[in-house]
């Protein structure tokens, strides 16, 4: 079944929505970092794998030219769109806290919050490369290519688990993050090549009911443990039990990304609708850099008062409401101060690495 686009850009409605829900955890997670709530750990396991699955899900392409100059613009485009902003935004927000010398942005390992951007362009980056290598060998198919791929996305995982790229090097260009979540990015791609198999799993109720009740015992142990990533639930101290942990939180993330995308595919026709909430959701879906790259700033100015609601109490309902309608409020305001930045070309261009911006050359 061929999913319902919703505009002549041929964009999915519910795949659009769920990223705006995956920026709205995000947001709310942001809210939460001081205070590692229970339902803050629930969104842990889940909420930075979505984001890179749906990133190699829509990244997923048939039919594309593969050529060594379609290969340098694509990479070319990604260094201006993603990184230039990325870099200059967060530069910026160091100043800004002054938290630490600015040039100790480059050798942190979250740069200040924006690793996500810099880890993803990477993955881009292995992806084009990778679709460019096969489709010079003989007899390639998109099909070999998706598996191999998939592998690949495997051995990184495998490096992520034995701390390879935790380097100063890997700090600076961030691949110690990039190999800590490949493996998602590369789900991602597996099951948008495969959509109607992966589909057809999430509208399977046995499936993804099997799928929740084994989050949920895995969530048990994260919480249990009093552990943000869950790597206490069969014993830290050894290398065996690292490895058995990290396996078992990885494996919370597919279990999550399956059960989320089983809610958006369900309500799928809602999404291909133009009511308000859909069209809401799937605006912030297609605006999820401006988010990422400026909702720091406004958590800067985040009213003092409701703090104790956010971080101060146990109370999961208070959590819940209190903390996605100042979630929905800060990308509101992030998404007013985007289309603030987007009046000036420049800033936009820079900033936000803006798209349909063209800059004049002065004469």
């Amino acid at each position: 079944m061929t999913p319902k686009m919703t505009n002549s850009n041929n964009r999915i409605g519910y795949i659009d929505a769920l990223r705006g829900f995956t920026m709205l955890l995000v947001l709310f997670s942001h809210l939460y970092i001081p205070n590692i709530t229970p339902l803050n750990k629930c969104f842990v396991l889940f909420r930075m794998p979505l984001f890179f699955f749906v990133s190699g899900f829509i990244s997923m392409r048939r039919e594309q030219a593969w050529e060594l100059p379609n290969l340098v613009t694509r990479v070319g485009g990604k260094v201006r769109t993603m990184v230039v902003p990325a870099i200059g935004v967060g530069l910026i927000y160091t100043m800004v806290c002054n938290a630490f010398p600015i040039t100790n942005f480059f050798t942190h390992p979250y740069k200040m919050g924006y690793w996500f951007t810099l880890a993803l362009f990477n993955m881009l980056v292995v992806y084009y490369v990778a679709r460019y290598l096969h489709a010079r060998s003989k007899g390639s198919s998109v099909q070999s290519f998706v598996g191999w791929f998939m592998a690949l996305g495997i051995l990184n995982f495998v490096l992520h688990i034995y701390g390879a790229a935790h380097g100063v090097l890997g700090r600076v260009l961030t691949l110690d993050k990039t190999v800590e979540y490949m493996h998602f990015f590369a789900f991602g791609v597996l099951c948008s090549y495969y959509s109607d198999t992966f589909n057809r799993i999430a509208r399977s109720a046995l499936w993804v009911i099997s799928a929740a009740v084994l989050f949920f015992a895995i969530l048990y142990g994260v919480v249990a443990t009093q552990n943000c990533i869950g790597y206490e639930i069969g014993g830290y101290g050894t290398h065996w039990g690292y490895l058995l942990n990290t396996i078992i939180v990885n494996g919370a993330g597919i279990l999550g990304i399956l059960c989320v995308y089983a809610i958006f595919l369900h309500l799928a026709d809602f999404f291909s609708r133009n009511g308000v909430v859909a069209r809401s959701m799937q605006y912030v879906g297609r605006n999820t850099l401006d988010i990422y790259l400026l909702h720091y700033f406004v958590l800067l100015g985040f009213p003092m008062f409701l703090y104790p609601y956010v971080i101060g109490t146990t109370n999961i309902l208070i959590q819940i409401v209190v903390g996605f309608t100042a979630a929905a409020v800060v990308m509101a305001v992030t998404l007013l101060l985007s289309r603030i930045i987007r009046l000036n070309d420049y800033l936009a261009y820079y900033l936000l690495g803006a798209r349909d911006v063209k800059l004049r050359s002065k004469r």
